[in-house]
């Protein structure tokens, strides 16, 4: 090519980045600037590692705008122990309220957060016991939510990981408030009737001959039972044996029982 076309080729291209810059380069409108009585956003940067099952695989540079919404009434501590996460989070976002992100799936999931924070700190001032064993819940649910996505083989659970520590303390709570009962009874749950059941719930699923599931799901299921007896015996055993049996229904569906 001659050299007097690549020079206005090349003329042409620093215009154009000339004239985008200068478009981009403009006031910011009313709507675009700080508003009174409106929360002011903290901008947190970070590498966030991303799980080998998500989509985005390995490290992820993001940036994510979120507002401190512990500080607003509606997710004071004594008011998450009114109700569980998913109850309390369509309460808020089906009525009034003022909370930044109520809506959308980040905003649920940052809400879960917050949650978890709060009720933890409810529980500790009024059931200071949980604080000996909370970590091996948390890491039971957590193994047991694993457990989850390969028996469901990821469908349909999208953000069910990033809320589960959120249903996790309010589990934990509720065993704390009701001494170990549920509904008014002891709990009759087992570590080997929540096998039982985690296994069944897999072969519902359709995962139980799958090898993926076989090598992974139940090295998860392993875990969680680890964790369950580590953390707890006796009565407080059964107890959680039978709430995680629940937090496994809960995701059970409804036409499996047609089969």
């Amino acid at each position: 090519m001659p050299i007097r076309a690549l020079l206005l080729i090349s003329a042409l291209i620093a215009f154009s980045t000339v004239q985008s810059i200068a478009q981009d380069n403009y006031p910011p409108g009313p709507d675009s600037l700080p508003q009174a009585n409106v929360p002011k956003g903290e901008m947190l940067k970070g590498t966030y590692t991303a799980k080998e099952s998500s989509v985005f695989s390995g490290a992820v540079q993001a940036e994510v705008a979120e507002w401190d919404i512990s500080k607003y009434p509606e997710m004071a501590p004594e008011r998450c122990a009114e109700l569980p996460p998913n109850e309390l989070y369509e309460k808020l976002s089906g009525g009034k309220s003022n909370l930044p992100g109520i809506g959308s799936e980040r905003g649920h999931d940052y809400f879960c957060e917050v949650y978890q924070s709060q009720l933890q700190k409810f529980t500790d001032a009024h059931y200071p016991r949980a604080k000996a064993y909370r970590k091996e819940i948390l890491a039971a649910v957590t193994s047991l939510t694993h457990f989850l996505e390969e028996a469901l083989q990821f469908n349909g659970i999208k953000h069910m990981f990033e809320r589960t520590g959120a249903e996790a303390e309010w589990m934990i709570y509720q065993a704390e408030k009701n001494n170990y009962q549920i509904d008014g009874e002891w709990a009759e749950g087992s570590p080997i009737e929540l096998v039982e059941y985690a296994l069944s719930f897999a072969k519902k699923a359709g995962a139980s001959h799958d090898e993926e599931f076989e090598r992974a799901g139940f090295n998860h299921l392993n875990e969680t039972i680890n964790n369950l007896v580590k953390a707890v015996e006796g009565i407080p055993r059964r107890y959680y044996s039978q709430a995680l049996m629940g937090f496994l229904k809960h995701y059970e569906k409804k036409e499996w029982s047609k089969h």
